[in-house]
């Protein structure tokens, strides 16, 4: 086979739409494209670039028949292939609505014999007959009936155009068209004699029917129907698919069809992995977490999404060839963005081949940006990269300059660095700028060196990765120089770490809003927090981005965080538990501040007094069947009410990530939004929130 002929046809209504399809094959395929594309009220230039080859050709004369709503008689235009492509023996006729996740050549090695076409059939006894009587409902026309038996199958075929040349299959589809006055579908089933064949059900797969949630498809998608995936705001089947193949007449005629490829190395969470998958990126992603599983990381379905478990990275991305820094920069990698908790310096020094540009996502100290700079990347862009789409732009998007020391990268922050062989910053001891860094923390912190801390994790389900991302933020920045023991709960096995303690807990489904059984496991350890000054609470969709020092949160009593959400709200507004059958319900003006729950602390005994009494509330509503809407946060706000905490620290120690940036700078601690299963919800019954309603009087809750 030589080549890889596709025949289409279209007005301008449709016309965009088919770059994307021709793009798709273009990807898959090492043989050339050649398209025959009829245009009906315009005519495009055709053109010819690298392996793919456009040809436009005029379609102007009427034709009969009717044609569904959602396209135009111009769909009928691409069966002139049979009577104008002549120095054609065979083709594949497609659709707009098409795109191709596989080789196509393999197709069109098909062996075809003597029959006209092959195409996925609609079933055993679907014929002409049946579909005339079912779906059209009216009789076969005088003069077709030995037409009936013909097996009906559904557009595209792979049309044996020599065969059909032979048959006059093109004289007999035209006298069909007039006479049937449908589609052109049904018009070349009752053209072809009944000589067809069936082909494999990949080349024309319809979705969703023939490919499962979520399964990543192998062959040609079909989106039938209306809506179509380019639509937005509709419910149609695994659009996004269609969007990471997006592409323009003006990319394809100037040879931009291949996908960009991007290194993700350890991103802190997926959003920016799927948006650049989405924006027509490959994606490598690694993970360089000894023992770290491959089925650990998010479960993204894509087709040009890699994702990769490694312990070496030396090797790892490299696109062509190999070399130093100073090798053929078409050689090298584009992009390489490394997630915030990873040491860039230390990948980037063992890595046989250096890539164009770095990407470092913050909090990063200034001393690693330096130790980055100095490997060659001596033009930088610094983004606050919650202004730009999620993955961050094209670093070719950006304007570079010189390379300026601005202290730390700020967890609101990305930097861009430009690969220019020289880094063009002052050549200093690093390590002594660390070790003197190091030993001032360390001067700084002998006051407080007999200072205990114990942080607890409730974290049944949640995956070592995850877990891995709150290790390194809470060692990096929480409480640097103290004693610290962290206490895991958890059904995942072994997390590593000299400084964790893993509590087995019974496996099961992730907990949904309320976790009934998160206050016993605490109270079940308090044998081991025995010793320890200070106890915190904590999620694992906590991230520590600033340094937070013990004078910050040392307290005799409780320690809480304001809400973000309610950081600028009126006492009157905020809107504490409003189920009044909860333990939790709060009469209206009773509560001054409202606290996150993703973060809880305090001394050892006034914490564990705290989880006696919350845990005690939790199964009086367990009993009786009631769920608070906020959940464990519900709790820790009634209890809050009565007994103040003695320290109360800003909504910037735990400010949520959908929240707006703080006037006052990068937050000190990032609350990542938690993704809750979709049957935990159900599982706990969750009530619908209620509305507000006259409050009857109760007595006050102890």
């Amino acid at each position: 086979m030589e080549d890889i002929r596709i025949a289409i046809s279209s007005d301008l209504r449709g016309f965009a739409v088919n770059a994307t399809l021709i793009a798709s094959i273009l990807r898959r395929t090492v043989v050339p494209v050649y398209v025959r594309c009829w245009c009906r009220g315009f005519l495009a230039k055709s053109f010819e670039q690298g392996p793919l080859r456009v040809e436009f050709l005029p379609a102007t004369d009427e034709i009969k028949g009717r044609f569904p709503g959602y396209v135009s008689p111009a769909v009928f235009d691409r069966l002139r292939v049979i009577r104008e492509a002549t120095d054609w023996d065979r083709c594949l006729i497609m659709d707009y609505d098409q795109v191709a996740f596989c080789d196509l050549a393999p197709l069109f090695a098909m062996d075809l014999g003597d029959r006209l076409l092959a195409a996925r059939m609609q079933g055993q006894d679907v014929d002409l007959a049946y579909a005339m009587r079912e779906w059209l409902k009216r009789p076969i026309p005088k003069g077709w009936e030995h037409a009936a038996g013909n097996p009906y199958f559904s557009m595209g075929p792979l049309l044996n155009l020599a065969e059909m040349r032979k048959a006059g299959t093109w004289d007999k589809l035209i006298a069909a068209q007039g006479a049937f006055q449908a589609d052109e579908n049904l018009a070349l089933v009752a053209a072809t004699e009944g000589r067809t064949m069936n082909f494999d059900r990949k080349w024309n797969l319809f979705v969703p029917h023939d490919v499962e949630n979520p399964q990543l498809p192998d062959g040609v998608v079909h989106w039938l129907g209306w809506p179509k995936p380019w639509h937005e705001d509709t419910k149609v089947w695994r659009p996004e698919l269609w969007e990471a193949e997006r592409c323009s007449w003006e990319q394809l005629r100037m040879g931009l069809w291949e996908k960009p490829l991007a290194v993700e190395m350890e991103p802190d969470d997926d959003h920016g992995v799927e948006d650049l998958l989405k924006r027509g990126w490959k994606v490598k992603w690694f993970t360089g977490w000894k023992g770290m599983a491959a089925e650990e990381l998010p479960a993204l379905r894509y087709p040009d999404l890699a994702v990769e478990a490694v312990e070496d990275f030396t090797d790892g991305w490299r696109a062509n060839g190999s070399g130093k820094a100073g090798a053929n920069s078409s050689q090298r990698l584009e992009r390489v963005r490394f997630g915030p908790w990873e040491a860039a310096s230390e990948w980037l020094a063992r890595s046989k081949s250096l890539p164009g540009y770095v990407i470092l996502r913050g909090p990063v100290p200034v001393v690693e940006l330096r130790r980055v700079a100095l490997l060659g990347y001596g033009e930088a862009c610094r983004i606050r990269h919650c202004e730009w789409a999620a993955g961050g732009p094209m670093p070719r998007a950006l304007h570079f300059s010189a390379w300026e020391e601005a202290g730390d990268l700020e967890g609101t922050e990305e930097l861009y660095l430009k690969w220019t062989g020289s880094s063009g910053v002052a050549q200093g001891n690093l390590a002594d700028e660390a070790g003197g860094a190091e030993a001032a923390e360390e001067a700084s912190s002998e006051s407080r060196a007999s200072l205990k801390v114990a942080v607890l994790v409730d974290a049944p389900g949640q995956t070592r990765r995850e877990l891995r991302f709150f290790l390194e933020s809470l060692r990096r920045n929480f409480l640097p120089g103290v004693e610290k023991r962290i206490f895991i709960f958890t059904d995942g096995g072994t997390v590593p770490g000299e400084d964790v303690s893993v509590i087995p807990v019974t496996p099961g489904p992730r907990p949904g809003r309320v976790n009934p059984e998160r206050y016993q496991r605490i109270l079940d350890a308090e044998g081991e927090l025995a010793g320890y000054d200070l106890l915190f609470s904590m999620k694992s969709q906590v991230r520590v981005m600033k340094r937070i020092g013990e004078e910050e949160i040392h307290s005799e009593g409780l320690v809480a965080c304001l809400h973000s959400a309610y950081r600028d709200t009126p006492k009157p507004k905020i809107r504490f538990e409003e189920n009044q059958q909860s333990v939790t319900w709060v009469r209206p003006g009773d509560g001054r501040n409202y606290f996150c729950g993703s973060i809880q602390g305090g001394s050892r005994e006034a914490f564990l007094q705290a989880m006696h009494t919350m845990g005690d509330w939790a199964a009086q509503d367990h009993a009786n069947h009631v769920t608070p809407y906020w959940g464990d946060e519900s709790y820790w706000n009634r209890y809050l009410i009565d007994r103040p905490p003695e320290r109360i620290l800003g909504a910037e120690y735990a400010w949520r990530v959908t929240t707006k940036v703080p006037p006052n700078g990068s937050p000190k601690i990032h609350v990542l939004q938690e993704r809750i299963a979709k049957d935990a919800d159900e599982a706990t019954n969750k009530p619908a929130y209620p509305q507000r309603r006259a409050i009857a009087p109760r007595e006050k809750r102890i």
